[in-house]
């Protein structure tokens, strides 16, 4: 814990590059009826993590989540081929949301969707490759002036845990 938040952390590169982290602020909570809820350390669990990407379930009483951070590849990376990473990123993906409720993905896919680079129009094709393989889809316009593009899944119907 770290003060307010649960820091979840995957693991780091050897060199002590990567790694991903998810902060979850345990202060902030619902209510059924007149019955508050809250996260606790003990609902969130680390599923799976690489130097590139981290997933943790958190399941209480009322929510049951997966949260998946991800850390794209460099363009040109020879240590981290994007066509490999976003694939298996992919599988890992669809195999949550096969068995979760909900799914959500924090990507930094270090892609640039304006170049006309060689390079970078095959890196953010692989890219694209994974948002179809996992019905992402965009929720906010590219030409919007926003720094960051959101993605939503085009099939994902949510609902409550049992």
């Amino acid at each position: 814990e770290h003060g307010r938040f649960l820091v979840m952390s995957g693991e780091a590169a050897p060199g002590g590059t990567h790694g991903c982290q998810i902060w979850i602020n345990l202060q902030i909570y619902w209510r059924t009826g007149d019955k508050p809820h809250r996260i606790t350390p003990d609902d969130a669990t680390i599923l799976k993590h690489s130097p590139r990407h981290l997933a943790v379930r958190i399941r209480t009483t009322r929510l049951f989540i997966d949260l998946i951070c991800m850390h794209g590849p460099y363009a040109g990376d020879p240590k981290a081929p994007p066509n490999e990473f976003w694939d298996k990123m992919a599988s890992t993906v669809n195999a949550f949301s096969e068995c979760s409720p909900s799914a959500i993905c924090f990507i930094d896919a270090n892609s640039n969707f304006r170049s006309a680079k060689a390079q970078d129009i095959l890196h953010r094709g692989h890219f694209a490759q994974f948002l179809e393989a996992t019905s992402l889809c965009e929720a906010t316009c590219a030409d919007s002036g926003a720094r960051h593009v959101t993605y939503r899944s085009n099939t994902c119907t949510g609902g409550p845990s049992d």
